[in-house]
């Protein structure tokens, strides 16, 4: 009578351990990829929204502008700056947009305390054009160059963890196009 051997040799048990390590590490690399994606996607969905939000609201606000004269100067825009757009409203609120630090503001009550529009923030610039669609380049502008804002150009840069967000848009203010 002879005896079998039963079981598994040695060499067959380390070579299934290295076989399952490797399928192991495969796994681990293709969820840790996923997972890594996945939080990438929702930061920068997170960025857009705050974008889209603080600019939407400056849109709004501003696109309601009056224009509105008194001895010949503009008086409802109080200050046109890079960073700073400061107004006043057709219910004779003193609106301020600004940038300070990293955050995004807007003020109601004549910079007396501001809202916080969006976090993040690495840039936040007001561009400013005349009828003829040229950029009014010497900001602050001056008075008579305000008297000659036909439409804005506001752009929101929001930047975290490497991820960047960058929106653009144009305002036309009411009856600025006379």
């Amino acid at each position: 009578m002879t005896l079998r051997a039963q079981g598994f040799t040695l060499i067959e048990t380390i070579m299934s351990i290295v076989i399952i390590g490797i399928v192991g590490v495969i796994v681990a690399l293709t969820i840790y990829e996923g997972v890594e994606g996945y939080l990438l996607a929702s930061r920068r969905m997170v960025l857009t929204q705050d974008a889209r939000n603080a600019l939407t609201r400056m849109i709004r606000e501003i696109g309601g502008l009056d224009k509105r004269m008194s001895a010949g100067n503009m008086v409802g825009i109080l200050t046109a700056d890079v960073s700073n757009f400061r107004f006043i409203d057709s219910s004779n609120s003193d609106i301020t947009f600004d940038k300070s630090g990293t955050t995004i503001r807007r003020s109601g009550d004549g910079q007396v305390t501001f809202d916080t529009l969006a976090n993040n923030a690495s840039a936040l610039t007001f561009k400013y054009y005349n009828v003829s669609n040229t950029e009014l380049t010497s900001v602050p502008l001056s008075q008579g160059n305000i008297n000659n804002i036909r439409w804005l150009s506001i752009e929101i840069t929001l930047s975290v963890n490497g991820q960047s967000v960058k929106m653009r848009s144009q305002v036309f203010p009411r009856d600025f196009g006379e």
